[in-house]
């Protein structure tokens, strides 16, 4: 049986929405196992293709404000207004400097945690600690 492209095109559009959550699984698998040689990969298309990443960021970072615009304004008001102080501490693991401010609720945009690096990042990657 010969499929027209509009058949095809169905086909796998059914076949993804089936299978996207073994999908998403294979996709997060592979990027743990190849993570060095996918930064890596990415990295030398950004320096290949100047126009194009700075095309694509500027067009990413405008769909994400209008996707989360409470988020944007929670994180402006937040940089805005709220100071790091000299010398503060992390306030979950209490050993690195704090140089970042978490939102637990971007309602409430004033209402932040100060925390590092590390714990920013298992903030959003892991859930909360």
């Amino acid at each position: 049986m010969v499929m027209t492209k509009k058949q095809i095109k169905e086909y796998k559009d059914e076949w993804y929405a089936k299978n996207r959550e073994e999908r998403k699984d294979n996709c997060k698998e592979y990027y743990k196992k190849n993570k060095d040689k996918i930064k890596e990969d990415n990295k030398q298309w950004r320096k290949e293709n100047p126009e194009k990443n700075k095309y694509l960021h500027s067009k990413n970072q405008k769909d994400y404000e209008k996707k989360y615009p409470e988020k944007i304004k929670a994180h402006k008001l937040a940089i805005y207004r709220i100071k790091i102080p000299e010398g503060c501490l992390c306030e979950i693991c209490k050993e690195e400097k704090a140089k970042h401010r978490h939102h637990p609720d971007y309602s409430k945009p004033l209402d932040v945690v100060l925390v590092c690096i590390k714990c920013h990042n298992k903030l959003h990657n892991e859930g909360e600690i």
